[in-house]
């Protein structure tokens, strides 16, 4: 990772901004935010090294974003961000040269590694491009670069042959594969930017490709200008790349791995056993930040939709919108209370919350679960003359709004044992319940 990275936050949701400018901060790096791709641009001539941007925004889209970084700072590393995944917007993106596509929901485990890949590329892919020029005295004449798998990434690769070269041939070789030490080989064919063959042993095609997809250790060949003997891939490079990364993705782990893990099983030793046990604690609690962090990131757009909703809706949609916060938190108690009744603990926040707001006895409970009916039945003919009732709502609205907090601030950080864990849930989970509370409020 380099430490003195420049990133660029383009984002107008700010929890979400709040928590990807803590996490790239706590990871080194140096970071400035946007609120808007306007904004973002008045920024761009500060000299960015890379510019993580929302796909989806109020007055410039996250493409538009990717569009005039290319334009007006094309060394600028870009990933485009999404809550609303979707496989054209990543093919895309890509074709249009983001780095990286990451989704909203999965950034929080995701953002650091796919940043450090993004900005090592970028810096492999201009060292890269430099050789081509250099060594090429025009179009018509061969160019071969080599390079090893290991400070190249394949896909990384891939995307520069696709994105700035014509035709060229990628020659992998994969040393020590087999028992005797026999190297394997694999070719790729490209053709104006596009994948039209793979070899490698008995597969061709598509087929092929997936498997040359995997290797990570080897070196590579490149030559340009070369044509290609046959056509056996007809798949836009983008999306034959995706699917490829896909079925990477959803491989389980080798053997060896399997092995490795049964040859240094965690046992109780004295002192070191007491060490290996709190690293599992730590990795636990991360675990349980991922999950409170991705959860948070969820809820957070339910916040969007409450400004679409008319004057009249509104009452029920933050009263569904608060119940069902509360009970997708409450979805994370069997795991992370095993011991604890959900429903008890559920009955109890809420008589300790009556006490300071009466009117949330309103709020019924079944199943460990809150259950709002009653009261969307009360509001169903809502109307402005009504004082009472908008008396009982609003008071209903803040009791929720304190068991919400009550969850967050006490019951869930006991769960979690890492000093470092809780501080940070607590620095993010903050900002939200700011944010939610002034957007309800301001909606009452």
């Amino acid at each position: 990772m380099d430490a003195k990275a420049r990133i660029l936050i383009v984002e107008d949701e700010p929890t979400v901004l709040n928590l990807f400018r803590y996490l790239l901060t706590d990871g080194g790096y140096s970071v400035a935010t946007a609120r808007s791709g306007s904004e973002a641009m008045g920024k761009l001539s500060e000299g960015f090294d890379l510019v993580l941007t929302d796909l989806k925004m109020e007055d410039m889209d996250g493409m538009e974003v990717l569009e005039l970084v290319q334009e007006r700072s094309p060394e600028t590393a870009v990933i485009v961000v999404t809550g609303y995944a979707a496989m054209d917007s990543a093919i895309e993106a890509m074709r249009r040269g983001a780095d990286d596509y990451i989704n909203k929901i999965e950034s929080i485990t995701k953002i650091l590694p796919s940043v450090e890949k993004a900005l090592k590329k970028r810096k492999l892919r201009q060292k890269f491009i430099e050789t081509v020029k250099q060594q090429a005295v025009n179009e018509m004449v061969s160019t071969t670069v080599s390079g090893n798998l290991r400070d190249m990434s394949l896909t990384s690769v891939i995307q520069i042959i696709c994105t700035d070269m014509r035709s060229a041939k990628l020659v992998l070789h994969q040393s020590n594969s087999v028992p005797d030490g026999e190297k394997r080989e694999g070719v790729i064919f490209f053709e104006n930017g596009q994948i039209v063959h793979a070899v490698v042993g008995s597969l061709r095609g598509a087929k092929a490709f997936y498997e040359l997809l995997g290797w990570t250790e080897g070196s590579f060949q490149m030559e340009s200008n070369v044509v290609a003997p046959r056509q056996t891939i007809t798949v836009p490079w983008a999306r034959l790349l995706l699917e490829g990364v896909r079925r990477l993705d959803e491989e389980s782990p080798t053997l060896d791995e399997h092995l490795e893990a049964e040859e240094h099983p965690f046992q109780d030793l004295g002192p070191a056993g007491m060490e290996m046990d709190s690293e599992v604690d730590e990795e636990a609690d991360e675990e349980k930040e991922v999950e409170l962090l991705s959860l948070l990131s969820t809820l957070e757009q339910s916040l969007a939709k409450l400004a679409t909703q008319k004057d009249r809706d509104r009452p029920r949609f933050i009263l569904e919108m608060l119940t069902d916060d509360i009970n997708k938190l409450l979805e994370l108690y069997p795991n992370w209370f095993p011991d604890t009744s959900t429903h008890s603990f559920l009955r109890e926040s809420l008589a300790s919350v009556a006490k300071s707001y009466p009117m949330v006895r309103l709020v019924q409970t079944r199943k460990g679960h809150l259950d709002v009916s009653a009261l969307k039945r009360l509001h169903a003919n809502w109307s402005s003359g009504q004082q009472e009732q908008e008396a009982v709502y609003t008071e209903v609205v803040e009791g929720l709004l304190r068991l919400l907090e009550r969850m967050l601030t006490g019951t869930v950080t006991k769960a979690i044992k890492s000093p470092a864990v809780v501080r940070r849930c607590r620095e993010v989970y903050d900002v939200f319940l700011n944010d939610l509370e002034r957007e309800v409020k301001g909606k009452l």
